[in-house]
């Protein structure tokens, strides 16, 4: 019999940010952070800017497997943090 292989899973997003409210946005990305880190599974993250002066940033965050990524994506927490972020952080 063989085992099934279990293999950690990286997501990346993209956001455009209101250059006028980086730094409200900057706490709303650390928070989202925070919040994944409290999920069984999360193995870590981070945002970087495309350049600067640019608005588009890109976050890449992983998980132990996808069964534990998918508890974090249907969480209402992370819907929650998505929702607070719509008025400076736009999906691309």
């Amino acid at each position: 019999m063989t085992e099934s292989l279990i293999e950690p899973i990286t997501v990346a997003i993209e956001r455009r940010i209101d250059p006028t409210r980086v730094l409200e946005a900057t706490s709303w990305m650390q928070a989202g952070t925070d919040m994944a880190a409290n999920f069984d599974g999360f193995l870590g993250s981070g945002w970087v800017r495309a350049g600067e002066g640019s608005d588009l940033w890109f976050m890449l965050y992983r998980f132990r497997d996808i069964e534990t990524l998918e508890k974090w994506e249907t969480s209402p927490q992370r819907t929650w943090w998505l929702d607070s972020g719509r008025p400076f952080a736009r999906e691309v």
